[in-house]
């Protein structure tokens, strides 16, 4: 059993309840499924979400798509900007509800509060949580129910070609993914119905995880009241990003006028509130940044010089896409997973 958590039951009966707010059946694959395959199997789903673990898996299936000549088809990911993320999820929305061939190549950034409902989903093989909450888009709205029907949740282990990159976005989510693995060894196919069965996965994540014992110097330091060292230590997001404005074309008048008023005063704390929504935010690299982002000016305040921004660049270049957002010359893999 798992040490150091001791959950209490603050409702009762939640089986039945899980059991009266069923809305999808799912469908547990265990031979792997290329891009290619799938792609023919979306052809005949006229509305389909499928959630992958990678960008380059999104990228690779999008190509197969392509090739396939299939109309109707999205993408959404963090290299869209937050404006292009709302257009398409508009565009998507309006297309379910007019029954108009919609199939949307998402990352997992679907599955973090966007409200879509989809008849059918496909879920890479992930963490059992990751895969509920794709379940999540898929009949959201129940109205399958009403018809007697339920939504059809799909599990697929992809057919990856390059075995020697990461499958998973991060260590602790590759963990996830394998303890979910574990589990549907043991139990088959798992019914995300059955609470019992998530209590089984969080206690085998946390044995398998030992959250309590992670990162004993950042405790170290907070009980010796070394901030500093805190400061250091702590980080929500483990790996530094810095915000690249981009031209997505609907919004390049607004683009240009901020890129302007960079160039020419500087920005500031206003500037970046009106940034942000075409904004996408990257990963800084190990060695000199890239050649495409451009350091933005920092307005000079008081006494202070303005000097550059290590946090706010510009895109030089044509590097955004109206389908695939941020595609910048060294490939996806820089970017936000």
């Amino acid at each position: 059993a798992a040490t150091g958590w001791k959950p209490v039951e603050i409702v009762t009966g939640h089986a039945r309840l899980f059991t009266n707010l069923k809305r999808v059946e799912v469908e547990w694959r265990d031979a792997k499924t290329s891009w290619h395959a799938l792609a023919e199997e979306l052809k005949t789903q006229p509305q389909a979400l499928v959630v992958c673990n990678l960008k380059r898996h999104a990228l690779a299936l999008l190509d197969a798509l392509k090739e396939k000549e299939t109309d109707g088809v999205f993408h959404l990911s963090t290299n869209l900007c937050a404006e292009h993320r709302r257009a398409v999820l508009d565009r998507i929305r309006e297309r379910l509800e007019q029954k108009q061939p919609c199939r949307l190549i998402s990352t997992q950034c679907v599955e973090a509060g966007v409200d879509v409902d989809f008849p059918v989903v496909y879920r890479a093989f992930g963490p059992l949580d990751a895969i509920a909450q794709a379940a999540g888009r898929c009949n959201r709205e129940g109205r399958l129910n009403a018809q007697g029907e339920y939504g059809h949740v799909v599990v697929f282990d992809p057919e990856d070609t390059d075995e020697t990159r990461r499958q998973y976005p991060t260590f602790a989510y590759y963990q996830a993914a394998e303890v979910t693995r574990a589990l549907h060894v043991e139990h088959g196919e798992l019914d995300l119905n059955d609470p019992a069965i998530f209590r089984k996965y969080f206690e085998k994540l946390y044995d398998v995880t030992a959250p309590a014992t992670m990162n004993n110097a950042l405790e170290d330091a907070i009980q010796a009241r070394d901030f500093v060292e805190v400061a250091r230590r702590y980080r929500l997001i483990e790996q530094n990003t810095f915000q690249l404005l981009v031209p997505w074309i609907d919004r390049r008048d607004e683009f240009q006028a901020l890129r302007i008023e960079a160039e020419q005063a500087g920005i500031s704390a206003r500037w970046m509130r009106r940034a942000q929504g075409l904004a996408v935010s990257v990963y800084k690299p190990r060695d000199a940044m890239p050649a495409w982002a451009i350091p933005a000016k920092l307005k000079p305040f008081g006494r202070t010089g303005g000097g550059v921004s290590d946090e706010w660049f510009i895109l030089e270049g044509d590097y955004y896409d109206d389908t695939l957002g941020l595609v910048p010359p060294e490939g996806p893999q820089l970017f936000i997973a």
